[in-house]
Formats: C-alpha cells, sequence, structure tokens
C-alpha cells in the first residue's frame, strides 16, 4: 500500500512545475491592469500578451492530467492570487516613516489592489472554470479529436467572459465607459490573434506531455447535449468538413 501512495505522489514529472507556472504567468498579468500600452494605436492592458497564456496553459493541462487536476490547479492559483493583492493593498496603507522617499508611489501604483483583487477574482472564477469544463467537456464529446478548434473555442469564450466582468469592476469609474468598452472589444480581439500563434507550441507542449507522463485523461460525464446548443453545432460542422458525406 505505501508504495502505491508513493507511486501515486510522484506520478506527474511537470504538473507542479507547470502549476506553478500557470500561478506566476496569472500573477503577473494581473499586476499591470492600470499601465494602458499604445499597441499600433488601440489601449490595450499592460497584460496583454501574459493573460492568453494561462488559459492556453490550462486548456493543456486539463486535455492531459484531467479535469480534476486542473481545477485543482485554478482554485489554489486564485487563492494565491487573491492572497497577494490584498496583502499588497494592506501593507501600502501601513504609515511609512517621515523620511523615507517615495512612499506615495506605492500608493499611486497599488492603491486599487482591493477593487483589482475582486475584477480578478470574479472575472477568473467565471472564466477560468469555464475554460477547464468547456475544454474537458468537449473532448468527450469530440472523442479526444480536434485539439486546436476545442482549445481555441474554449479560448474564445474565457477571455469575452474575464473582459466583460473583470474590465466593468476594474475600469468603472477610472475610465470613460467607451474607453472601457474599446478595452474589452479590442483586447479580446488581440488575445484571440495571439491565442491562434501560441496554440501551436502549446500543442507540442501538450503531445510531449503525453507522451512523458503516459497519461491522456478523459472525464467522462452523463446527460444529453441539446442539438441546439453552440458546440453541438460546432461539432456537426467540423465532422461535416471533415467528412462531407456526414449527415449535418
Amino acid at each position: 500500500m505505501l508504495k502505491q501512495d508513493q507511486r501515486m505522489r510522484y506520478q506527474y514529472k511537470y504538473f507542479t512545475f507547470l502549476s506553478m507556472f500557470y500561478s506566476t504567468l496569472l500573477t503577473v498579468s494581473v499586476l499591470l491592469p492600470y499601465k494602458i500600452i499604445n499597441l499600433f494605436g488601440f489601449s490595450e492592458p499592460g497584460g496583454i500578451f501574459i493573460f492568453p497564456l494561462t488559459y492556453l496553459l490550462s486548456g493543456a493541462i486539463a486535455e492531459t492530467y484531467g479535469r480534476s487536476m486542473a481545477l485543482r490547479m485554478v482554485y489554489f492559483s486564485l487563492f494565491c492570487l487573491f492572497v497577494f493583492n490584498i496583502s499588497i493593498a494592506i501593507i501600502i496603507r501601513i504609515p511609512s516613516m517621515p523620511d523615507t522617499p517615495h512612499q506615495e508611489v506605492f500608493i499611486q501604483a497599488f492603491g486599487q489592489g482591493i477593487r483589482l483583487a475582486i475584477g480578478c477574482f470574479v472575472g477568473l472564477i467565471c472564466s477560468d472554470l469555464t475554460n477547464v469544463y468547456r475544454i474537458t467537456k468537449l473532448k468527450l464529446l469530440f472523442g479526444g479529436k480536434y485539439f486546436i478548434q476545442r482549445c481555441l473555442w474554449s479560448t474564445a469564450i474565457s477571455e469575452i467572459l474575464f473582459n466583460i466582468t473583470a474590465y466593468i469592476i476594474t475600469y468603472t469609474g477610472v475610465l470613460p465607459p467607451k474607453r472601457v468598452f474599446q478595452l474589452i472589444l479590442y483586447s479580446w480581439l488581440l488575445k484571440m490573434i495571439y491565442s491562434l500563434i501560441m496554440i501551436f507550441p502549446l500543442l507540442l507542449l501538450m503531445k510531449f506531455l503525453k507522451s512523458t507522463e503516459k497519461i491522456d485523461i478523459c472525464d467522462v460525464t452523463g446527460g444529453k447535449t441539446s442539438p441546439l446548443n453552440p458546440e453541438t453545432i460546432l461539432i456537426k460542422f467540423l465532422n461535416f468538413t471533415s467528412n462531407p458525406k456526414t449527415t449535418f
């Protein structure tokens, strides 16, 4: 029994590293939401090139290790991120020594920490859990095929959920409503273009994990899918394009 427990404990070589990497990407991407950069004339949050990687990485982890392991990673990362933001918000409000220079900079940079923590927490709960659930649900419905299409579909839904929830909470009252809407739309478009590029290195990572870890978990769930479900329509369309003889 002890040998079996030890084998289970050390079964996965890369899951711990990937979880820490995911948490790092998540922390970096939410540190700079108020750094609005000029990208070819479009206003974008500072973490625009980092944040999409979190969805792609969690998708690859869910695809390889299964929904349970991916959700565990997301829950722990969200908890750590929440503690991180709340800790900063509390510490910067502790009075400083009078002769210490530039203390006001901390308030300027991190003064919205509590609001940011709430916005990111709500947005990530909606989007990250949706991403993990969608990628594993579609894996079951597709029979493990079409990983690129499944990952991009899940990422597109998750990104727009995050943009709507987190951006409204984070930027309302800070930026004009028109700028907030532009951020939601333009950042989603740019994230999807970026995801289209990064999906191919991610595919190589997923194949590497499956071959080295010798694992490919498919979460089995019960219940029927409505024929009007957008994912059901997507499945029929992809099956039709790969096999025109299939009835759409």
